[in-house]
């Protein structure tokens, strides 16, 4: 899942209109700033693909092992499905919210909704989630970045890795990256190809044989600790709510908000499924938690030219787009605590080579990613949305509520009981070291 594409949880309290704010940084040209001009002034389809540029991105590496962790092909395609469904629920929820507080305009970030809920405890929240989102998703990118240098440089892959943490420092040290977002579409652009590559891999004539299609047909029984390690892996990879309000605002027809959930999220699972599927039946219990790390020990396919492109592509994409999330990290940290305003580059310096150094070990890509999605995803795609509505929507309807309303009440109620296990479930399983090192 990207962070550099739109638009985050960004506090309410930012400026608006300041050219340097996160919230402008951070978007990426395809949702434009929250002026009222841009209100309405997109179609559905354009609305589709900024959800798919904001969702689509390094999170669906770990999507073949997940499979895996799940016990198998038809476990993990459930599972993804069952999500996808309480994802849905989630922005479904909040079209429903932003569509009541301000039917002639929009809501410009999550948190204001949010924050209209729970206050200044909301607001305080929603700097930490942003913060440690930003952060630790740059963790994992990494963690990627790392297992690409080390795979072309085997003597001197963790140096590489120390250079370009350099070129991200003095980069997240600008007060002003906008000129990045002209790069927003590659992380779009490489999931797909990771996809393809996968998918290639699989049909190819090493590929697509009988002992692949044993693999296809074949699982065990997973243990508690697996399932709870592998389930926020597909939170984080699902996570378009905290992209959604901003692209919602832009929608023209606010009718046709239903259509923008069904298709923005039934073209993100089948790109899932396809890589999930082809990744697990081509690797099947060796499979690694980073895909890419498997296609690259696979002999028949490593030193193709398709696999070699794909790393290089991802390494290019992860590159550009981390000066981003750092950027996020710091000026939400700034605008928490105007004192350090003039911190910049010391700021920048703490948390761009504290995350080096939590990369530089031997930790799994499902590690990280566990850790950050049993925190904020479940917060961000379940939780959060489910206490606004139960809190919000018996007000709202009144003796009315019956059928529809009642309906959403019990799935929300379901969605928070099902984040608050992943939250649960996420940090026992990663303490116990389920899924520690590649």
């Amino acid at each position: 899942m990207t962070v550099d594409s739109a638009a985050l949880l960004t506090p309410a309290s930012l400026a608006r209109k300041h050219s340097h704010s996160s919230e402008d940084c951070l978007n990426t040209g395809q949702i434009g700033r929250y002026g009222d001009a841009h209100v309405g002034s997109t179609d559905v389809w354009r609305c589709i693909l900024n959800v798919l540029l904001a969702v689509l991105g390094a999170g669906q590496l770990t999507l073949p092992y997940v499979m895996h962790q799940l016990g198998g092909l038809w476990q993990g395609a459930i599972a993804l499905v069952v999500f996808t469904l309480l994802s849905m629920h989630s922005l479904k929820t909040l079209s429903y919210y932003e569509l009541h507080f301000t039917p002639l305009g929009c809501l410009e970030s999550y948190s204001q909704l949010v924050i209209r809920v729970l206050g200044s405890s909301g607001s305080l929240l929603c700097q930490f989630l942003l913060v440690f989102y930003a952060w630790g998703g740059a963790v994992a990118f990494l963690v990627i970045l790392k297992a690409e240098f080390v795979a072309f440089f085997p003597s001197y892959g963790r140096a590489v890795l120390c250079g370009i943490a350099c070129f991200l420092w003095r980069l997240s040290s600008c007060e002003d990256l906008t000129f990045l977002k002209k790069f927003s579409w590659l992380g779009c652009v490489v999931a797909v190809l990771i996809t393809i590559v996968t998918v290639t891999a699989f049909v190819s004539p090493h590929g697509l044989t009988e002992q692949s299609l044993q693999l296809c047909s074949s699982s065990h029984e997973p243990s508690l600790l697996d399932v709870a390690a592998a389930l926020p892996l597909i939170s984080f990879s699902l996570n378009s709510s905290w992209a959604y309000i901003p692209v919602l605002c832009t929608l023209s027809d606010k009718s046709r908000t239903t259509s923008l959930i069904i298709w923005s999220n039934l073209l993100i699972l089948l790109n899932y499924m396809f890589l999930a599927a082809s990744g697990y039946c081509k690797f099947g219990k060796d499979v690694k938690p980073n895909i890419m790390d498997s296609l690259g020990q696979d002999q028949d396919f490593a030193d193709s030219w398709m696999v070699r492109g794909a790393k290089v592509a991802l390494c290019l994409q992860l590159t550009l787009a981390l000066p981003l999330r750092f950027f996020v990290a710091r000026k939400t940290i700034q605008d928490a605590r105007p004192s350090l305003a003039g911190s910049n580059s010391s700021l920048a310096l703490v948390l761009v080579f504290g995350a080096t150094a939590a990369a530089l070990p031997d930790i799994s890509l499902a590690t990280v990613l566990g850790i950050v999605s049993g925190i904020c995803a479940s917060m961000i795609i379940y939780i959060l949305p489910a206490i606004v509505d139960l809190k919000l929507r018996p007000t709202i309807s009144g003796s009315r509520l019956c059928g529809t309303d009642l309906a959403n009440l019990l799935v929300s109620l379901l969605s928070l009981i099902v984040g608050g296990l992943i939250l649960v479930g996420s940090l026992w399983a990663n303490a116990m070291g389920v899924a520690v090192g590649s």
